[in-house]
């Protein structure tokens, strides 16, 4: 059986995985127009006492969710395999901008 990998827009792979690198950090760290992220983990969990609320103020937790998205929407229908192996990868690129970004 033949995989689909070999289909990837490797560009639109690396372009997916800045899109939700920035998305996440956005979304975790940064206030936001309007504050609107501040006052999205201000009501989700302001204390971070539930998994929840740390998660949502860390930009590694966000980016594998969000990671889904391009996957979902932007990426073409692929097999199972794919599907998994191109969603680990967007959020590990991710991952792995937000660490060389702390440095």
């Amino acid at each position: 059986m033949e995989s689909g990998l070999v289909n990837v827009d490797y560009g639109l792979l690396i372009l997916s995985s800045l899109a939700v690198y920035r998305l996440s950090y956005m979304i975790a760290k940064e206030e936001g127009p309007i504050s609107i992220f501040a006052r999205i983990r201000g009501k989700i969990d302001s204390k971070q006492s539930t998994w929840v609320g740390r998660g949502i103020n860390c930009p590694l937790c966000i980016s594998a969710w969000l990671s889904l998205l391009p996957i979902i929407f932007i990426l073409p229908r692929m097999d199972i395999y794919t599907t998994i192996v191109l969603w680990l990868s967007i959020a590990g690129l991710s991952m792995l901008l937000e660490r060389v970004s702390i440095r």
